[in-house]
């Protein structure tokens, strides 16, 4: 009978670890508990499997339960940060509970990417710490990710700068599979120079553009404009010169040049030559 049990333990047991480790391979994530000494220092650490296999490693052979396992991976930049936050945190948990801390690591075979580690740390009554129990999760996507738009960002302003210097203004069209138009987006400097300030008094409509459009020129530069996106070849180029009316200054016209090449989500610019 204790033979039957023992086995329907082991079972058991070793359900909840096959279960534990699809959980931390799904989630990139890997567990870790640091015991405290009396006098506040660390004293021993557990590192999980699945922490273990996150940092590129199998099992205690070669990661062992030591800090300095995990301590000289942390890529050389970041581990004096990394070691300052984790004293601070011991300090003031919260910071550990909210924010966490991020750093790189150089795994096993040499890739580097980038980890948050949170936990909870508890105390003995007179406020000593005993335990850290926490969880190491792979952000390397999310810091790509506000990398690319941060570069994005910088791109974005250098290229508002640009149209200011050159006194011009981008906008884009969206097209569906059957070629009709189902978005347009017109650029804050292309509404400045029109003399307007944003989608209230300039909204992400066609007419916005088109019913400014001096009469004599609207029939040329539609007619343009609808052969342009009626070329799937996308070799034909937008390229006119037309008049608009300014609605807040009646008696006041812009020529402007419009030029793109008409394609998906393709950004194209209109400039002003000249105002009369």
């Amino acid at each position: 009978m204790n033979r039957e049990n023992d086995e329907k333990n082991k079972l058991m047991i070793e359900e909840q670890a096959a279960t534990i480790r699809l959980f931390t391979d799904l989630t990139k994530a890997g567990s870790w508990v640091i015991q405290f000494a009396p006098d506040g220092s660390p004293a021993s650490v557990q590192w999980g499997d699945g922490f273990r296999r996150l940092m590129g490693y199998r099992d205690q052979s070669d990661f062992p339960n030591e800090m300095e396992s995990f301590l000289k991976g942390i890529y050389p930049d970041d581990r004096d940060g990394f070691i300052t936050n984790m004293t601070a945190c011991i300090s003031d948990e919260n910071i550990m509970c909210t924010t966490g801390n991020d750093f790189r690591f150089c795994r096993k075979y040499g890739s580097i990417r980038w980890f948050r580690s949170r936990g909870l740390l508890s105390r003995d009554p007179d406020g000593k710490p005993l335990q850290y129990r926490g969880v190491t999760i792979d952000i390397t996507q999310e810091k790509e990710h506000d990398a690319l738009y941060a570069e994005l960002q910088n791109e974005a302003a250098s290229l508002d700068t640009i149209h200011e210097m050159l006194g011009s203004g981008k906008w884009t069209m969206d097209f569906d599979e059957a070629g009709v138009m189902v978005r347009v987006n017109w650029s804050d400097e292309f509404r400045r120079m029109l003399g307007y300030h944003g989608r209230d008094d300039f909204p992400d409509v066609l007419e916005s553009w088109s019913d400014l459009l001096h009469p004599d020129d609207r029939e040329r530069v539609l007619k343009d404009y609808i052969e342009t996106i009626s070329d799937y070849t996308g070799q034909k180029t937008y390229d006119v010169e037309y008049r608009l009316f300014f609605v807040h200054m009646p008696v006041s016209m812009a020529m402007m040049r419009r030029r793109s090449r008409f394609s998906v989500n393709q950004p194209a610019v209109i400039s002003r030559s000249c105002v009369p």
